[in-house]
């Protein structure tokens, strides 16, 4: 109920006896009591002077102790600017309940009016405090609005209410005075980037201070956004929703066009919460959301954007708005709108993928039948940024060499895989050495972020057919490919990547083809050195290569002379590096298993490994200054399935029956020394 005091009950007895009077001057009979309209009850006011309690006391027990309800239902949000029928029916409810808008005038007991202003934010928050709804901020949002309609579906108010009815509103606030001691803008908001369709990006943000006095309710902030460089267009061609964040919780949300040439792209926007508790700090940050189709001769324009003024409300109710303190009405931060991807930062990254795919290899292909899904290329793609990339169409090359004339004399088709999954396969068809082969519909999707494998799958045409043993290929995919007009790549708002979003290339090694051949794995390399005469001009270095040899398709042979040069020598062929080595250099091959010692070659049975082992001596005679070292360039072998083949000294001491492997060699080498 309300709360009489001691000093009013004599002013309501005064004011009863007037009301006595009032009645007799009417009529000759004491009329029955009722309700007094609101012109009587200021008149009886004005002689006796009571105070706003008084005057909510007073028409309640005129009136017998209850008040007058209402049957409408709110359906919307309202806040400090607010208009309407609604607005109006707000006043009555809580005139009616005990959380006065006004003592006289606009707002108050019989005068409502259909403006929402500070006053009726101050009422409601009293209604909200003796309700338990937090916070009690005077934001007449759902919670409120579903607590109300309960309320006011009964069709009567019991007037019980607890709100104190001063205007001024009761909000939780403690302390008594209180201001801003100081705002500063966040250092870390400026220069942003607002992409088309691009929601909530944080511009600009202050940290406020409030000083010891008091906790402070932000109330509402004034905004300024200001056309800077490049910038024609209006505020709203440019975003679409403006949003106000205090310590990363949503307090507001406005359309764009609140901004606009008629108010020179200024407005004030309500706040729904936020206090600072006193001598604390909390952040106030404002977010633009791009339009979704920002004009291309928009993208790139800059905006600036001022806190004009910031509106709060101390503990004893004062609501003040500062336009002076700290960065507050003096300093501006700029942004920019940019397309989606410039402002998602997106870059499609290319580089080279698995190093056992791509390294120079010796494949092994079919005599009569196709060999199919040989990987001879894996690439991988990343979307660097913020945005997904989705791949629809892309060119790979294809080069080829050897006695091979044109790419469809290697491979009949190609087939890309994704992390394993197949998106695209073309038949081959082409008139050169280098063919770039489209693939379209691929339709995969790189999500931001992450990386996905590139493989590269081709169907090697049998020997029998145009395929040679000794041709080779290699695969590339890169800025050659990605600027084809026929790439299409897209960020996830559907805009086509721009050249500079397309970063990097990669490539295989090249490989080669044969029947019958061998795989080459590393084991050990090793250097020794040392002062063969005491003296540092003959220094003999002692390099040696571990390797294995594995056969495939059918016994090889492997000659076990060695030779420095790189002509047709048999076996081993090695080089030093480094520089030019000026002293005398000899080498020794030796293998653990089978030796045809009178033919003078190593034997390697299909499906079986052997282990060879290469020592090379350097004896440094003359005087040379540098670091060297010792590289296998080639590995010479006969195949016992060539039609020619005899396991005989004549046969397989001539260097012309041996066929020259120069590729899968990289790790053979030593260090320098």
């Amino acid at each position: 109920m309300t709360t009489i005091r001691k000093s009013e009950i004599s002013k309501v007895f005064a004011v009863l006896a007037i009301v006595g009077m009032v009645a007799l001057g009417f009529s000759f009979a004491v009329p029955q009591a009722q309700a007094l309209t609101q012109a009587e009850v200021d008149v009886i006011c004005t002689l006796v002077g009571c105070d706003a309690d008084t005057k909510t006391a007073l028409q309640a027990l005129v009136s017998g102790g209850t008040s007058t309800g209402t049957s409408f239902t709110f359906t919307r949000d309202l806040t400090i600017g607010s208009t309407g029928q609604d607005v109006m029916e707000l006043q009555k409810f809580l005139n009616a309940n005990g959380y006065t808008v006004a003592a006289t005038g606009a707002g108050s007991p019989g005068s409502e009016s259909s403006y929402f202003g500070s006053l009726t934010a101050a009422a409601l928050a009293s209604y909200q405090a003796a309700k338990g709804i937090t916070p009690a901020v005077g934001y007449f949002g759902p919670i409120t609005r579903s607590s109300v309609n309960s309320t006011t579906g009964t069709g009567t108010g019991t007037g019980t209410g607890t709100g104190t009815g001063t205007g001024t509103g009761s909000t939780n606030l403690s302390g008594g005075a209180g201001s801003i001691q100081d705002a500063d803008f966040i250092s870390s908001l400026n220069n942003e980037e607002v992409g088309e369709d691009e929601e909530d990006v944080e511009v600009a943000g202050l940290v406020i201070e409030a000083d010891e006095g008091s906790d402070l309710l932000l109330r509402a902030v004034k905004l300024d956004f200001d056309q800077s460089t490049g910038a024609t267009s209006d505020f709203e061609d440019y975003a679409d929703e403006v949003s106000i964040l205090f310590d990363g919780e949503e307090v507001a949300r406005v359309d764009a066009d609140e901004f606009n040439d008629d108010n020179n792209f200024d407005a004030t926007i309500s706040l729904d919460g936020g206090v600072i508790d006193a001598d604390e700090t909390g952040e106030l940050v404002v977010a633009v959301s791009g339009l979704g189709n920002i004009d291309s001769g928009d993208q790139g324009d800059t905006w600036t954007v001022i806190f004009e003024s910031v509106r709060f409300q101390d503990a004893q109710g004062a609501i003040i708005s500062d336009s002076t303190t700290g960065d507050i009405g003096t300093e501006t931060r700029s942004f920019t709108f940019e397309s989606f991807s410039s402002a998602a930062d997106t870059e499609l990254r290319i580089s080279n993928g698995d190093d056992a795919i791509n390294d120079a290899r010796v494949l092994i292909v079919n005599q009569s039948d196709e060999t199919k899904d040989v990987k001879v290329a894996s690439f991988e793609l990343e979307a660097e940024g913020d945005a997904d990339i989705e791949i629809k169409d892309l060119e790979i090359e294809f080069t080829v060499g050897g006695s091979a004339s044109d790419v469809d004399s290697v491979i009949s088709a190609a087939t890309l895989l994704v992390d394993g999954e197949q998106v695209g396969s073309e038949n081959i068809s082409s008139t050169s050495t280098s063919y770039e082969q489209l693939f379209d519909d691929v339709d995969f999707t790189i999500a931001a972020g992450a990386t996905v494998e590139l493989v590269v799958e081709v169907d090697f045409i049998s020997l029998d057919g145009t395929l040679t043993e000794g041709d080779t290929i290699s695969v590339a995919f890169g800025e050659d490919q990605t600027d084809q007009s026929s790439f299409d790549a897209e960020d996830e708002s559907g805009e086509d990547l721009v050249d500079a979003d397309k970063v990097g290339a990669a490539t295989s090694e090249t490989h080669v083809v044969y029947e019958n051949a061998f795989a080459i794995s590393n084991v050990d390399t090793s250097v020794t050195t040392q002062d063969v005469s005491d003296s540092l001009v003959d220094v003999k270095g002692v390099y040696t290569i571990e390797f294995d040899v594995t056969a495939i398709g059918a016994d090889i042979y492997i000659a076990s002379s060695t030779a420095s040069t790189t002509d047709d020598s048999k076996g081993i062929e090695w080089a030093t590096k480094g520089g030019t080595f000026a002293g005398n250099g000899t080498s020794d091959l030796t293998v653990v298993g089978e030796s045809l010692t009178a033919s003078s070659a190593y034997k390697v049975k299909s499906g079986q490994t052997e282990r060879f082992k290469l020592v090379v001596s350097l004896d440094n005679q003359a005087p040379a200054a540098g670091f060297f070292g010792v590289e296998i360039g080639s590995i010479n072998f006969i195949d016992a399935e060539d039609t020619s083949f005899a396991e005989t000294a004549a046969f397989l001491g001539t260097n012309a029956n041996y066929t020259t492997v120069t590729v899968g060699l990289d790790d053979l080498e030593t260090s320098n020394v």
